[in-house]
């Protein structure tokens, strides 16, 4: 087995996804890949999505970057220019007709403009990233923040953005993405859970409102698997917690149930990680539990993982670089916890102990929004248990053990907010009618200059 192997298959990737790694390094569109491999564009964007979250990035130009620095694909080499080469040619020198010009074959044509792709790649690469390889980051991130003390350091750069209000206020409401589409489902409105679902278009910049859940809850939260979005349990309106899974498909607009949770459950915390579904802790109707419960969707079925070290509800959990991280919550319903924990789901499977304590929050909190984006983890709002004031929003660089503050929401962001993360954005749906999105990733086009 070789090295681009190695390094492909450790991070999970299977031959048909190193196949399409390599054909959008070229790139291919999905269309075009699609054709290449005999497979369906639907096909084509479900593989992207589960490569991107393999290999950490969510770009096409992050996982070109990837292709090229694992060796997947082969960065063009220069030729040496020979001093009979730098000689101006003859007068009499025939140029290639633009007709034959025209004429080349596809194939030639596609291969140059793989190779200016790839050129202009590692181009963009080396003067504005650095590359991975020189251990430069590959985003604009805030200063450091001091363990204690938050930073006040100002930003020169504005990366808010107000957009289109929520069709209604709501709070504890689950949130996730699909294609170009953000997707806001149940929730509390007025004290009350809901059942409403909303999508946004992210290029129309618009809501419109969808099927409703057939069971309205609130302290809830939403993954998506393939191109189904899971919804499991929820507190109800009778204050109690629910067993019951329902799915949604975004592209017939239906739900349909999915097999119950082991046991009921609100105040989780939820992600996917390679095709399954990892549900951590939450209230039980009676106190905080320290379960871990996994689904398995080719199964219909869920199962019980190594337990967390300690109860805890109102937690968030993300999926970044093959593990899970929990980060805060609260065992009591009152003292918020700056707790970091990292799960590993192969050590789980290999009997091993897949639980890590990493760098605590430097704010403890509770019932707040998270997403990752790439290497990085972003906290937004919650609760501090007495004192409620905003909390800044923070993010964590799990490589460096290092959390970093935000620059200031336009919108303050308090308790049972929701975040979500697309291309360079990530987007705070709540607490109320907010909706505003922080740009975490900066990328510069570089023109092609035709004489």
């Amino acid at each position: 087995m070789d090295y681009n192997q190695d390094m492909a298959e450790e991070n999970g990737l299977s031959e048909r996804e190193r196949d399409i790694l390599r054909l959008v390094a070229t790139g291919a569109s999905n269309k075009e890949i699609a054709q290449t491999l005999v497979i369906s564009p639907n096909t084509v964007k479900v593989h992207l999505r589960n490569i991107f979250a393999k290999i950490g990035v969510v770009s096409r130009t992050e996982a070109t970057l990837y292709a090229l620095r694992v060796g997947l694909i082969e960065s063009p080499a220069a030729t040496p220019i020979t001093p009979e080469e730098l000689q101006p040619a003859p007068e009499d020198a025939i140029s290639l007709p633009a007709e034959e010009n025209a004429a080349l074959p596809w194939t030639r044509r596609l291969r140059w403009a793989g190779l200016i792709t790839l050129t202009l790649v590692a181009i963009f690469a080396m003067v504005v990233f650095g590359g991975r390889a020189l251990g430069l980051p590959l985003f604009l991130t805030p200063t450091p923040l001091n363990p204690v003390m938050a930073s006040t350091a100002s930003q020169p750069l504005n990366r808010w953005e107000i957009l289109t209000a929520l069709p209604q206020p709501l709070d504890y409401a689950a949130a996730t993405v699909y294609e170009t589409n953000l997707y806001l489902i149940a929730g509390r409105v007025d004290s009350t859970p809901s059942g409403a679902v909303y999508s946004y278009d992210t290029v129309a910049q618009k809501w419109s409102t969808l099927a409703a859940k057939p069971t309205p809850v609130s302290e809830v939260q939403a993954a998506l698997l393939g191109e189904m979005i899971y919804v499991p349990g929820g507190l109800t309106a009778d204050g109690k917690s629910s067993a019951v899974v329902e799915r949604f498909d975004p592209r017939s607009n239906t739900w349909k149930n999915a097999a119950p949770l082991p046991a009921p459950r609100s105040a989780y915390a939820l992600t996917s990680l390679e095709g399954k579904l990892y549900l951590f802790g939450g209230w039980d109707g009676q106190e905080y539990r320290n379960d871990l419960f996994i689904y398995d969707p080719a199964e219909d079925r869920w199962t019980q993982g190594s337990s967390m070290p300690y109860p805890a509800g109102d937690l968030a959990a993300v999926s970044s670089n093959g593990k899970i991280y929990l980060l805060g919550g609260t065992s009591d319903g009152t003292t918020p916890l700056d707790k970091v924990l990292a799960y590993y789901p192969q050590r789980d499977l290999d009997d091993e102990d897949p639980w890590e304590t990493h760098t605590a929050i430097p704010q403890a909190r509770y019932a707040s929004a998270a997403t990752a984006l790439g290497d990085l983890i972003f906290l937004f709002g919650g609760s501090a248990g007495s004192d409620n004031s905003n909390l800044p929003g923070v993010q964590y660089r799990p490589q460096r053990e290092e959390w970093s503050v935000l620059d200031d929401p336009l919108q303050s962001i308090g308790i049972g907010a929701a975040a979500v993360g697309l291309e360079n954005y990530i987007y705070v749906f709540g607490p109320g009618i907010t909706f505003q999105r922080y740009q975490a990733i900066y990328t510069i086009t570089i023109p092609v200059i035709k004489k």
